[in-house]
């Protein structure tokens, strides 16, 4: 576990520092460009409602909901994935649904990738993103799996916020 970003139910930045449940406050820096990605998940809701505040703090900045799908090796990187691409719609909307809540346009995409960390590492530098923002549960209902966090953590060349939410006791 990467000890200096995941603490149970709050919400930390790479630096170790809480942003919690209250505003920013000049905390951050203000971003120009945030990616907010899942993967062959719905969102994590809490990490939407993160980044949409983290947004709505930094004047001119960018939200991007970015999809992930692995497509296997045996596959065709951009086959036909009906199942898949429906869920990625349908996570899509509910995030960029939330987003509007806030008064926070969003732009959507899916990626199809081999690799979802390398995926995302690479979108990260061609898109010029600032801060990218993930959330993960124990459950692994929503948001993505906790090792492939410690992985983009290791592998992107960008600020990152973890929101993760352990266990019940």
């Amino acid at each position: 576990m990467c000890s200096e970003v995941l603490m149970l139910n709050n919400l930390f930045h790479r630096s170790g520092r809480t942003l919690g449940n209250t505003k920013t406050d000049g905390l951050l820096k203000p971003w120009k460009k945030i990616l907010l990605p899942a993967v062959e998940a719905p969102f994590s809701m809490r990490s939407v409602h993160a980044a949409c505040r983290l947004t709505l703090e930094s004047p001119n900045c960018e939200l991007r909901l970015l999809y992930v799908i692995e497509v296997p090796r045996s596959v065709a990187l951009q086959a036909s994935m009906p199942a898949d691409d429906g869920m990625a719609e349908d996570a899509l909307g509910a995030a960029l649904t939330a987003a509007l809540a806030y008064g926070v346009t969003a732009h959507t995409e899916v990626l199809h990738v081999r690799e979802a960390a390398d995926g995302v590492a690479k979108y990260v530098t061609q898109q010029s993103v600032e801060l990218l923002v993930l959330g993960s549960r124990a459950d692994g209902l929503r948001g993505m799996p906790l090792q492939l966090c410690q992985d983009l953590y290791q592998k992107v060349a960008c600020e990152v916020i973890l929101n993760y939410i352990g266990a019940e006791s």
